[in-house]
Protein backbone atom coordinates (compact mmCIF):
# COMPACT_ATOMS: atom_id res chain seq x y z
CA UNK A 1 0.00 0.00 0.00
CA UNK A 2 0.57 3.86 0.16
CA UNK A 3 3.05 5.17 2.69
CA UNK A 4 4.95 8.19 3.29
CA UNK A 5 8.23 9.28 5.32
CA UNK A 6 9.25 11.90 7.25
CA UNK A 7 11.91 13.18 9.43
CA UNK A 8 12.10 16.24 12.12
CA UNK A 9 15.93 15.90 12.49
CA UNK A 10 17.03 16.35 9.09
CA UNK A 11 17.05 12.82 7.89
CA UNK A 12 18.60 10.96 11.09
CA UNK A 13 15.23 9.21 11.83
CA UNK A 14 12.21 9.01 10.12
CA UNK A 15 8.66 8.03 10.74
CA UNK A 16 6.84 5.98 8.39
CA UNK A 17 2.65 6.79 8.03
CA UNK A 18 0.46 5.38 5.97
CA UNK A 19 -1.48 7.58 3.20
CA UNK A 20 -4.65 6.77 1.55
CA UNK A 21 -5.12 7.82 -2.16
CA UNK A 22 -8.65 9.18 -3.42
CA UNK A 23 -9.81 10.45 -6.69
CA UNK A 24 -9.38 13.93 -7.66
CA UNK A 25 -12.53 16.43 -8.70
CA UNK A 26 -12.47 15.23 -12.60
CA UNK A 27 -14.60 12.76 -14.60
CA UNK A 28 -14.37 9.38 -13.22
CA UNK A 29 -12.62 6.19 -15.00
CA UNK A 30 -14.61 3.33 -15.81
CA UNK A 31 -11.95 1.53 -14.55
CA UNK A 32 -11.22 3.73 -11.44
CA UNK A 33 -11.19 1.52 -8.64
CA UNK A 34 -8.68 -0.89 -10.14
CA UNK A 35 -6.35 2.12 -11.26
CA UNK A 36 -6.19 3.64 -7.52
CA UNK A 37 -5.62 -0.12 -6.25
CA UNK A 38 -2.53 -0.49 -8.28
CA UNK A 39 -1.25 3.24 -8.85
CA UNK A 40 2.18 3.77 -8.10
CA UNK A 41 4.90 6.33 -8.02
CA UNK A 42 7.64 3.47 -8.41
CA UNK A 43 10.57 4.22 -11.18
CA UNK A 44 8.81 7.75 -11.45
CA UNK A 45 11.05 10.89 -10.49
CA UNK A 46 10.41 13.14 -8.36
CA UNK A 47 7.92 15.56 -7.27
CA UNK A 48 7.55 19.52 -7.19
CA UNK A 49 5.58 22.05 -5.32
CA UNK A 50 3.48 24.65 -7.36
CA UNK A 51 4.80 28.21 -7.32
CA UNK A 52 2.44 29.96 -9.55
CA UNK A 53 -1.11 30.23 -10.35
CA UNK A 54 -4.38 29.34 -8.80
CA UNK A 55 -2.90 25.70 -7.43
CA UNK A 56 0.42 27.46 -6.08
CA UNK A 57 1.82 25.50 -2.94
CA UNK A 58 0.15 22.20 -4.17
CA UNK A 59 1.88 19.02 -3.81
CA UNK A 60 2.77 17.31 -7.31
CA UNK A 61 4.47 13.98 -8.07
CA UNK A 62 4.81 11.76 -11.25
CA UNK A 63 2.94 8.43 -11.10
CA UNK A 64 1.76 5.53 -13.08
CA UNK A 65 -1.03 3.54 -13.44
CA UNK A 66 -2.81 0.38 -15.05
CA UNK A 67 -6.68 -0.16 -16.43
CA UNK A 68 -6.30 -4.00 -16.26
CA UNK A 69 -3.55 -6.61 -15.34
CA UNK A 70 -0.39 -7.23 -17.44
CA UNK A 71 1.88 -9.61 -17.81
CA UNK A 72 4.24 -8.76 -20.87
CA UNK A 73 5.40 -5.89 -22.54
CA UNK A 74 2.43 -5.86 -25.52
CA UNK A 75 0.45 -5.65 -22.05
CA UNK A 76 1.54 -3.26 -20.67
CA UNK A 77 1.46 -0.79 -23.82
CA UNK A 78 -2.42 -1.67 -24.20
CA UNK A 79 -2.66 -0.99 -20.44
CA UNK A 80 -0.03 1.44 -19.00
CA UNK A 81 -0.58 5.14 -18.36
CA UNK A 82 1.31 7.66 -16.62
CA UNK A 83 -0.64 10.28 -13.63
CA UNK A 84 -0.17 12.41 -11.06
CA UNK A 85 -0.88 12.73 -7.48
CA UNK A 86 -1.51 15.67 -5.79
CA UNK A 87 -1.89 17.11 -2.08
CA UNK A 88 -3.13 20.52 -1.30
CA UNK A 89 -2.99 20.32 2.74
CA UNK A 90 1.03 20.04 2.67
CA UNK A 91 1.31 15.87 2.22
CA UNK A 92 -1.35 14.89 4.51
CA UNK A 93 -4.18 13.32 2.22
CA UNK A 94 -3.43 12.76 -1.85
CA UNK A 95 -5.41 12.03 -5.07
CA UNK A 96 -5.08 10.62 -8.23
CA UNK A 97 -4.89 13.06 -11.31
CA UNK A 98 -6.05 12.55 -14.73
CA UNK A 99 -3.92 10.15 -17.22
CA UNK A 100 -1.21 10.85 -19.71
CA UNK A 101 -1.14 9.36 -23.11
CA UNK A 102 -1.04 5.04 -23.36
CA UNK A 103 1.62 3.55 -23.14
CA UNK A 104 3.75 5.76 -21.03
CA UNK A 105 5.29 5.17 -17.43
CA UNK A 106 7.93 6.65 -15.01
CA UNK A 107 7.63 10.47 -16.14
CA UNK A 108 9.13 13.57 -14.77
CA UNK A 109 7.53 17.08 -14.68
CA UNK A 110 8.07 20.76 -13.96
CA UNK A 111 6.19 23.65 -13.68
CA UNK A 112 6.62 26.88 -16.00
CA UNK A 113 6.47 30.16 -15.10
CA UNK A 114 2.47 30.80 -16.00
CA UNK A 115 1.96 27.94 -14.13
CA UNK A 116 1.28 25.33 -16.51
CA UNK A 117 2.69 21.84 -15.84
CA UNK A 118 4.85 19.94 -18.35
CA UNK A 119 4.77 16.41 -18.37
CA UNK A 120 7.72 14.42 -19.68
CA UNK A 121 6.61 10.74 -20.18
CA UNK A 122 8.98 7.55 -20.92
CA UNK A 123 7.35 5.50 -23.46
CA UNK A 124 7.24 1.59 -24.48
CA UNK A 125 6.40 2.59 -28.35
CA UNK A 126 9.67 1.20 -29.24
CA UNK A 127 10.25 4.23 -31.21
CA UNK A 128 12.91 6.01 -28.70
CA UNK A 129 11.10 9.25 -28.56
CA UNK A 130 10.12 11.29 -25.18
CA UNK A 131 6.61 11.85 -24.86
CA UNK A 132 5.10 15.52 -23.46
CA UNK A 133 1.35 16.12 -21.83
CA UNK A 134 0.37 19.47 -20.72
CA UNK A 135 -1.86 20.36 -17.58
CA UNK A 136 -3.55 24.36 -17.09
CA UNK A 137 -5.35 23.28 -13.65
CA UNK A 138 -2.29 22.35 -11.54
CA UNK A 139 -1.83 18.78 -12.38
CA UNK A 140 -5.80 17.59 -11.90
CA UNK A 141 -5.87 16.82 -15.94
CA UNK A 142 -3.50 16.85 -19.00
CA UNK A 143 -3.93 16.92 -22.84
CA UNK A 144 -1.53 15.11 -25.28
CA UNK A 145 0.82 17.23 -26.45
CA UNK A 146 3.10 14.95 -28.32
CA UNK A 147 6.33 13.74 -29.18
CA UNK A 148 9.57 15.93 -28.30
CA UNK A 149 11.27 16.47 -31.60
CA UNK A 150 14.68 16.94 -29.67
CA UNK A 151 14.74 14.39 -27.34
CA UNK A 152 15.65 10.63 -27.47
CA UNK A 153 16.08 7.63 -25.41
CA UNK A 154 16.64 3.87 -25.52
CA UNK A 155 14.41 2.56 -28.88
CA UNK A 156 13.26 -0.51 -27.35
CA UNK A 157 11.78 -0.04 -24.12
CA UNK A 158 12.62 3.73 -22.88
CA UNK A 159 14.51 4.75 -19.55
CA UNK A 160 13.63 6.73 -17.13
CA UNK A 161 14.80 10.30 -16.90
CA UNK A 162 15.13 13.37 -15.05
CA UNK A 163 13.58 16.64 -15.44
CA UNK A 164 14.00 20.47 -13.79
CA UNK A 165 12.96 24.19 -14.01
CA UNK A 166 15.05 26.42 -12.07
CA UNK A 167 14.33 30.20 -12.54
CA UNK A 168 16.30 33.05 -12.80
CA UNK A 169 15.68 34.24 -9.60
CA UNK A 170 17.13 31.49 -7.89
CA UNK A 171 20.24 31.29 -10.32
CA UNK A 172 21.42 34.82 -9.09
CA UNK A 173 23.87 35.14 -11.50
CA UNK A 174 22.58 35.14 -15.22
CA UNK A 175 25.75 36.43 -17.04
CA UNK A 176 26.38 33.23 -18.93
CA UNK A 177 22.49 32.70 -19.76
CA UNK A 178 21.42 34.35 -23.31
CA UNK A 179 18.91 37.68 -22.31
CA UNK A 180 16.10 36.06 -24.10
CA UNK A 181 16.12 33.24 -21.60
CA UNK A 182 12.96 32.32 -19.39
CA UNK A 183 14.97 29.93 -17.19
CA UNK A 184 16.82 27.19 -17.78
CA UNK A 185 15.44 23.75 -17.99
CA UNK A 186 17.38 20.94 -18.00
CA UNK A 187 16.42 17.15 -19.41
CA UNK A 188 18.92 14.37 -18.33
CA UNK A 189 18.50 11.02 -19.47
CA UNK A 190 20.72 8.19 -21.36
CA UNK A 191 20.62 9.83 -25.14
CA UNK A 192 21.71 7.13 -27.65
CA UNK A 193 19.25 4.32 -29.00
CA UNK A 194 20.90 1.67 -26.38
CA UNK A 195 21.27 2.86 -22.60
CA UNK A 196 24.07 4.76 -22.81
CA UNK A 197 25.37 7.91 -23.20
CA UNK A 198 24.16 10.20 -19.94
CA UNK A 199 23.86 13.71 -21.33
CA UNK A 200 21.96 16.99 -20.18
CA UNK A 201 20.27 18.83 -22.73
CA UNK A 202 19.53 22.39 -21.97
CA UNK A 203 16.50 24.95 -22.82
CA UNK A 204 15.86 28.80 -21.72
CA UNK A 205 11.95 28.30 -22.58
CA UNK A 206 10.73 25.74 -19.97
CA UNK A 207 11.12 22.99 -22.59
CA UNK A 208 10.11 24.63 -25.45
CA UNK A 209 13.04 24.37 -27.54
CA UNK A 210 16.26 22.95 -26.93
CA UNK A 211 19.97 24.56 -27.21
CA UNK A 212 22.10 21.58 -27.17
CA UNK A 213 23.34 19.07 -25.43
CA UNK A 214 26.43 18.14 -23.61
CA UNK A 215 27.51 14.79 -22.29
CA UNK A 216 27.96 13.38 -18.97
CA UNK A 217 29.23 9.97 -18.78
CA UNK A 218 29.51 8.35 -22.74
CA UNK A 219 29.65 4.51 -21.40
CA UNK A 220 26.51 2.46 -20.35
CA UNK A 221 24.05 4.25 -18.41
CA UNK A 222 20.43 4.53 -17.10
CA UNK A 223 18.08 5.81 -14.30
CA UNK A 224 19.00 9.16 -12.98
CA UNK A 225 17.68 12.03 -10.81
CA UNK A 226 19.30 15.72 -11.26
CA UNK A 227 18.16 18.64 -8.88
CA UNK A 228 19.40 22.19 -8.24
CA UNK A 229 21.51 23.36 -5.02
CA UNK A 230 20.35 27.12 -4.97
CA UNK A 231 22.87 28.19 -2.19
CA UNK A 232 25.90 27.01 -4.23
CA UNK A 233 24.35 27.35 -7.25
CA UNK A 234 25.74 23.89 -8.78
CA UNK A 235 23.74 20.95 -10.31
CA UNK A 236 23.98 17.12 -8.61
CA UNK A 237 23.33 14.59 -10.34
CA UNK A 238 22.83 10.43 -9.23
CA UNK A 239 22.69 7.98 -12.42
CA UNK A 240 23.47 4.27 -12.77
CA UNK A 241 26.53 3.68 -14.69
CA UNK A 242 28.51 0.90 -16.21
CA UNK A 243 31.76 -0.51 -17.89
CA UNK A 244 30.90 -2.99 -19.86
CA UNK A 245 27.41 -3.32 -22.36
CA UNK A 246 27.59 -6.43 -22.83
CA UNK A 247 28.17 -7.80 -19.08
CA UNK A 248 25.55 -9.70 -17.29
CA UNK A 249 24.65 -6.53 -15.52
CA UNK A 250 25.94 -3.42 -17.50
CA UNK A 251 25.67 -1.41 -14.63
CA UNK A 252 28.53 -2.59 -12.52
CA UNK A 253 29.56 0.02 -11.51
CA UNK A 254 26.34 1.08 -9.50
CA UNK A 255 25.41 4.61 -8.45
CA UNK A 256 27.74 7.48 -9.62
CA UNK A 257 27.20 11.48 -8.77
CA UNK A 258 27.88 14.17 -10.80
CA UNK A 259 27.86 17.42 -10.14
CA UNK A 260 28.86 20.95 -12.40
CA UNK A 261 28.09 24.57 -12.20
CA UNK A 262 26.59 26.94 -14.96
CA UNK A 263 30.39 27.47 -16.43
CA UNK A 264 30.71 23.73 -17.10
CA UNK A 265 27.23 23.20 -18.67
CA UNK A 266 27.33 26.36 -20.80
CA UNK A 267 30.63 27.13 -21.68
CA UNK A 268 31.27 27.14 -25.22
CA UNK A 269 27.40 26.56 -26.04
CA UNK A 270 25.74 29.74 -25.93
Amino acid sequence: GWFTMTSANDGDTWKESPLKLSTGDREKYETEEFMLSCASTHGSAHGIRLRHGAHAGRLLCPARTFTKEYNTWDGLRECGYNTAIYSDDRGESWKLSGCVQIATGEGTLIERGDGTVLYNSRAYLKNGKRYLALSNDGGLTFSDAGADRFLKEDSRIGCNASFIRVELDDIKNTDLIPDSAQDITLFCNPRADTRRNMSICVSFDSGKNWSFAKTICEGPCAYSSLVFEPISRRFHLIYERGKDATAKNPYSAGICTAEFDLEWLLCDNV
